[in-house]
């Protein structure tokens, strides 16, 4: 919009005119774009430009103010009164990129103390993110001293398998296995078969792809090479193509991770809000209004019911004793956990175990 016009200057009236403030004196500008061949969808841009406003809360602003759809790239104005708050606001920035399931390069342009000078800014932060890409690709080519050739190919097949980029994983695949038929050791060739075996294996829990109990079978019980090789060879594209279909919704608003982040982290004793804030790259207040406006609860309150809910799953279908129970939901005191489910449930957690089993022998 605003920031593709590098001769633009003065642009301050006219972003005031459209609604946007800014009430500090410092300026940069992000760029983001998705890393190699992967890309956000049209229908989830709006997720993202809608998410960054809300980080704009205590120590200062952060809009989006141009998003490119042919090339997927998010310009994000960043607007502060000292340079520290500036860091922090890109530090909010690349917290919430990096809880999408997509990697982001980031590009920084040039701190600035007028608008005048922002489309300049804008070019900068495109010119360093296209530097760092390219030097993240060129270190990807050579490999260091103390990784081996095999390991360097894994790893170049697990980030293809992530870029859904099926021709390039089964390019990859040919040449792990080339390299892996050229090892002399027979041990070496089985630990290095091994090593394919469990990085596909990880690449489909990290894309949550479920395995056929045929592909199971292949992955953990698989000792010969051109089983092995075959398997992959259909394996692969269908995880690829689940990858790409996943990715059609990729860019997840703040408040759903924000959400996402308590539901898996509830059972830690050390789970917050100010953890979920950090996580996700909002300001703290901001974090907890959105808990609220979510669940209709506060943060504590919110993570109690989790623990209550998860609790009474393993009093129904589990033998654990209440004091296993205790650690296994995120209480570090039995006593309080005891005290903080009958206030709930208006029963202790043995008596509820026993109600909930006398009841289930009634109906059986």
């Amino acid at each position: 919009m605003l920031l593709s016009n590098a001769n633009a200057s003065g642009v301050v009236p006219e972003m005031e005119r459209i609604g946007l403030r800014f009430p500090h004196r410092l300026f940069c500008v992000a760029a983001a774009m998705p890393e190699g061949e992967q890309a956000v969808f049209v229908e989830n841009m709006d997720a993202a430009v809608d998410s960054l406003e809300d980080m704009d809360e205590d120590v200062g602003s952060l809009y989006a103010v141009e998003c490119s759809r042919k090339n997927h790239t998010l310009a994000v104005l960043c607007n502060a009164e000292q340079p520290e708050q500036l860091e922090m606001l890109l530090q909010r920035l690349r917290a919430y990129l990096n809880c999408q399931p997509i990697r982001f390069t980031v590009g920084v342009g040039q701190t600035v103390e007028s608008l005048t000078g922002v489309p300049s800014s804008y070019l900068t932060a495109l010119d360093n993110m296209q530097r760092d890409a390219e030097q993240s690709a060129a270190r990807r080519q050579q490999p260091s001293g103390n990784i081996s050739d095999t390991a360097v190919s894994l790893r170049r097949l697990a980030e293809r398998i992530d870029c859904a980029d099926c021709q390039g994983a089964l390019l990859e695949l040919e040449n792990y296995m080339n390299l892996m038929t050229q090892t002399a050791s027979e041990l070496m060739r089985r630990y290095n078969l091994f090593n394919l075996n469990c990085a596909i294996q990880r690449q489909c829990e990290k894309h949550a792809f479920e395995l056929s109990g045929e592909q199971m079978t292949m992955l953990l019980t698989s000792a010969n090479e051109n089983a092995t090789h075959y398997g992959l060879l259909r394996l692969i594209p269908a995880l690829c193509a689940h990858v790409q279909q996943a990715g059609r919704q990729a860019v997840q608003p703040a408040s759903r991770l924000v959400i996402e982040y308590l539901k898996r982290n509830f059972c830690e004793y050390s789970v917050s809000a100010q953890g979920a804030a950090e996580a996700v790259g909002l300001g703290i207040n901001r974090t907890n209004a959105i808990i609220r406006e979510e669940t209709g609860m506060s943060c504590k309150a919110y993570l109690t019911y989790l623990r209550v809910e998860h609790a009474k799953k393993l009093l129904r279908e589990t033998a654990a004793p209440v004091s296993e129970i205790c650690t296994q939901v995120g209480y570090a005191s039995a006593s309080h956990f005891i005290k903080v489910f009958k206030t709930t449930t208006g029963q202790t957690p043995d008596a509820y175990r026993r109600a909930f089993l006398e009841e289930d022998e009634k109906q059986a």
